[in-house]
């Protein structure tokens, strides 16, 4: 196969984008904290450049969801003479999102949400920390990028969200 990269100047045209980005965290109890955050984001190429119109009229950019959320709560409980434990729980979602300005459905990526959790044990001295955790730990499949210089030469490449995966850390300082 002979495959050859073109390139081409394209001329988006204007664009305009608007939104905004809150937080709230809520201290339930001196061991209890919720975190909540939102964004909204619409950020869309206008219609038209210099009279004429625009290419991408209407489109979104790129990797730019227009809903994102997050949630999470932390828990710390004083374990008296064995220290510290920790425990947080969070989910992250984020609206559809396209992976190029023509906003080709067949390069995009569906809503979708990521569970992840870390539990944490720290000395009383907090000398040392052990802690175990995951992401992802629903294993949603799910992209997080496509086209790039593949799609250049008709064969676009598509990357993979990381799957679930946990591991476990130990951390000293002297």
């Amino acid at each position: 196969i002979n495959a050859q990269g073109l390139l081409e100047t394209i001329n988006a045209g204007t664009a305009t984008s608007s939104g905004f980005e809150g937080q709230a965290i809520w201290n339930a109890t001196n061991a209890l904290s919720l975190i909540g955050t939102y964004g909204y984001n619409k950020a869309r190429f206008d219609d038209s450049f210099n009279g004429r119109p625009a290419q991408f009229a209407g489109n979104s950019f790129r990797l730019s969801p227009d809903h994102s959320v997050s949630l999470a709560a932390r828990w710390v409980a004083d374990l008296g003479g064995f220290g510290t434990l920790s425990v947080l729980p969070s989910y992250t979602w984020q609206s559809e999102v396209f992976f190029d300005n023509d906003n080709d459905p067949i390069e995009s990526e569906d809503s979708y949400g990521l569970l992840n959790l870390s539990v944490k044990l720290t000395s009383p001295t907090e000398r040392w920390t052990a802690e175990i955790y995951g992401s992802n730990l629903t294993d949603e499949d799910y992209i997080i990028d496509a086209g790039n210089t593949g799609g250049s030469f008709g064969i676009p490449t598509f990357i993979a969200g990381p799957p679930l995966f946990w591991g476990v850390r130990l951390s000293a300082s002297y």
